[in-house]
């Protein structure tokens, strides 16, 4: 079963999926599956999360600390308002604090179609586009320069944002490469 919510002005149930709203899929069938493969660029790509990060009881009190990140900034904004519901329901105190904006790649991409050239002739072989949902530099410029078209590219990192974060060395040389040829051929705009 399928609900559409509009949570523009005030949270109005409607009776069709609208550009900005949330989609409420309860024991969805094969048709609400497709529907909600349709309507995303990435299917497979997790697109909206929060995790519980931090948990601190003691003298009668408990805080919790909660990353919500997503590619798109209207998702972000919808799992941190479904939280803050939950908890204020529950009669607790809500905070919000430190956010970062989403960052929905775009697949007509100049520049990472330019990429993909200069990958193609450097190495012999197609580049591989990945999404992730979480917070990246991406983000972070587009909040202040909207217009850009911009990607994030460098070598493959293991386990990063942990103690054994690090960088595959065989990986690094060829990022040079490609960025060194990227720049050089970027049309001046």
């Amino acid at each position: 079963m399928k609900t559409y919510w509009n949570y523009t002005n005030g949270l109005t149930q409607l009776q069709e999926w609208q550009p900005n709203c949330w989609i409420q899929v309860t024991c969805p069938t094969d048709e609400d599956q497709q529907m909600l493969e349709e309507k995303f660029s990435y299917p497979d790509v997790v697109e909206t999360s929060s995790n519980l990060a931090i948990i601190n009881i003691g003298e009668g009190h408990a805080s919790l600390k909660i990353l919500a990140r997503s590619s798109r900034e209207d998702m972000k904004d919808y799992i941190v308002k479904t939280l803050e519901s939950c908890f204020n329901m529950a009669g607790m105190k809500v905070e919000t604090a430190g956010s970062y904006g989403g960052w929905d790649p775009n697949p007509d991409s100049e520049i990472l179609h330019l990429l993909l050239k200069e990958y193609k002739e450097l190495f012999d072989k197609d580049g591989i586009i990945q999404v992730d949902h979480a917070g990246l530099e991406c983000s972070v410029i587009l909040g202040k320069y909207p217009w850009l078209d911009v990607v994030s590219l460098g070598p493959t990192m293991k386990s990063p944002h942990t103690t054994t974060e690090r960088a595959l060395i065989e990986t690094v040389e060829p990022f040079w490469q490609l960025l060194k040829k990227t720049l050089a051929d970027v049309p001046c705009k």
